[in-house]
């Protein structure tokens, strides 16, 4: 065991500075790989920053519309129209008002008039077409 021991001691002693570049190399080496995994976090963080504050962005803006639109639900004349089309087409009232329903008369069918068939056998349908050819060729 001196023995190993010994040899240790002298190789240090030889290559001292050997080892202490290769200390510091290792230092160094570690030192990078701390420095860029920080930079990869804070990269991948920044990243879901930005993320996070389009989201907002898209919030607010839906946020806004429908502002937008609570306010033109609430006025007078949006709220005219809806009380317009529940009397008109559902047949609403107001508490204490009285409901006139007045039949309306449907319209009177008018039947559509069907062609007779023309009865004349004499005639094959392949002649009357020959005919109508032509007698268009004729004119």
């Amino acid at each position: 065991m001196r023995v190993a021991l010994d040899r240790a001691q002298r190789f240090l002693s030889r290559n001292q500075g050997r080892v202490a570049i290769l200390a510091l190399l290792i230092v160094c080496v570690y030192f990078l790989v701390i420095f860029g995994e920080q930079a990869w976090h804070a990269n991948r963080l920044e990243a879901e920053i930005d993320q996070q504050r389009e989201a907002i962005a898209d919030i607010r803006r839906e946020n806004e519309e429908l502002a937008v639109r609570a306010e033109q639900m609430n006025s007078p004349a949006y709220q005219g129209y809806v009380e317009q089309i529940a009397r008109r087409d559902l047949g609403l009232a107001r508490p204490g008002e009285t409901v006139i329903i007045v039949p309306r008369r449907p319209a009177a069918a008018q039947p559509t008039p069907v062609p007779e068939p023309v009865q004349d056998g004499s005639e094959q349908n392949w002649q009357r077409w020959i005919d109508a050819i032509f007698a268009a060729d004729e004119s």
